[in-house]
């Protein structure tokens, strides 16, 4: 009779598919692991960008709603920065509890492996001269059955030497997670560190925040002046573009019917794919600034910090480094550069949208210019007394009929 070895053969060969089972790490985890860690960096870049743009205008005395806003942003980020090493940390503690199970596991599977490598040695040594593997063969009671022998010796030999194999890689995975675990541990011990020191520069920011509120509203009067005019010139730009719109329409417009007076907005084939083009870009287009952090955006909308402060805007506003770029969205026609002020406006058409690029300084482009994605368009305006380098970007759609409609830019560029 054949030894009641296969018994162990299978038994092994099964721990063996577990092994290797542990052994593959799970792409979930190293997924999650690097999404964290590009979420942090993501933040981090976007605090350091709002941290440049605050210290461009510390040293001026005039304390502005922008700077209150560009304040709040990055508080805000710093929370996020802090949630975001809160997730990091609690996944490492996760990591950490799975790979100390894990090593115990490993070390409890190596143990079953060397006692019953140590089996299989004594085993082998009782029969191991060629002698008695002969008398085994030529014991069997038929053809067939020496067959089956022989064929278990060979699997014998073979799974002997699978068995010392993987004892082996089951060291090194052991080494491995040791490693990995003292790895996390440092790690987790960092970030808790690292986490205390973006607390104490909230605690900070927040300080700083109080006192740039009382400051305003220590000038409220003088804020609501200014409030006013700026939305006295959005007013003034505003009826500008409607104006120029409707001009725009009335080119493209058939002839008035006998039953209507309103001109209906007829656009060119190529117009039309371009609009279809815009159209399909939404939430793709890039940035009117290579850089830049929001600062106000679409709408009215009360402030947050300030009672009774309302802000109104067409479009969002950027803060971005002094002598920064404004730079075209999307390909299209300059229909109309406009002056109010002592600031310029540039209006491009693509097909039935339109982009406007509010607050510069000098102007590159000119009427009736063709420009593409990205081509440069002026430079963006900084406030003198401020400080404050600003961009403010629309995008409005004229309709068939009735007036154009303005859209939230936010919803057309990308996310940053």
């Amino acid at each position: 009779m054949i030894p009641a070895m296969p018994h162990a053969i299978v038994k092994y060969c099964f721990i063996i598919l577990i092994f290797y089972g542990i052994l593959s790490v799970p792409l979930y985890a190293q997924d999650k692991k690097e999404e964290l860690k590009e979420k942090k960096k993501k933040i981090e870049q976007d605090i350091r960008y709002t941290n440049k743009l605050l210290s461009e205008t510390k040293e001026n005395k005039k304390t502005t709603l922008s700077q209150l806003n560009l304040i709040n942003r990055q508080i805000n980020s710093r929370e996020q920065l802090i949630h975001t090493i809160n997730s990091e940390v609690e996944y490492l503690k996760r990591q950490i509890g799975d790979n100390e199970s894990e090593i115990n596991d490993l070390n409890q599977e190596l143990k079953e492996l060397k006692e019953e490598y140590a089996r299989m040695i004594y085993h082998a040594y009782k029969i191991k001269s060629r002698y008695h593997k002969m008398m085994f063969i030529f014991s069997a009671e038929s053809f067939d059955q020496a067959y089956r022998r022989i064929r278990y010796l060979r699997q014998y030999n073979d799974f002997r030497r699978k068995q010392a194999e993987l004892i082996q890689e089951k060291k090194q995975s052991i080494n491995t997670k040791i490693a990995q675990l003292k790895e996390d541990t440092e790690r987790k011990v960092n970030l808790l560190a690292r986490k205390e020191q973006e607390r104490q520069k909230l605690k900070h920011e927040k300080k700083g925040q109080n006192n740039v509120i009382e400051e305003l509203k220590d000038r409220e009067n003088q804020l609501r002046r200014e409030l006013r005019q700026k939305q006295a010139q959005a007013r003034e730009l505003e009826k500008e573009i409607e104006r120029i719109i409707a001009a725009e329409m009335a080119k493209a417009s058939e002839k008035t019917t006998e039953t209507s007076s309103t001109p209906e907005f007829k656009l060119t084939p190529e117009q039309v794919a371009l609009s279809d083009d815009f159209t399909s870009n939404k939430g793709k287009l890039p940035w009117p600034t290579k850089r830049g952090q929001i600062s106000s955006t679409f709408g009215r909308h009360a402030h947050r910090k300030l009672r009774g402060i309302q802000e109104i805007n067409n479009g969002i506003t950027i803060s971005t480094s002094p002598n920064a770029r404004a730079i075209a969205v999307f390909g299209g026609r300059v229909t109309k550069v406009i002056s109010i002020g002592n600031k310029k406006a540039v209006l491009i058409q693509h097909g039935d949208y339109f982009t406007l690029y509010d607050n510069l300084t000098v102007v590159e482009v000119s009427p009736g210019n063709q420009v593409e994605t990205g081509d440069v368009i002026g430079t963006v305006k900084t406030d003198n007394s401020s400080g404050e380098t600003e961009i403010n970007f629309q995008i409005w759609r004229a309709k068939s009929r009735g007036q154009p409609e303005k859209l939230d830019p936010q919803n057309w560029i990308l996310s940053r």
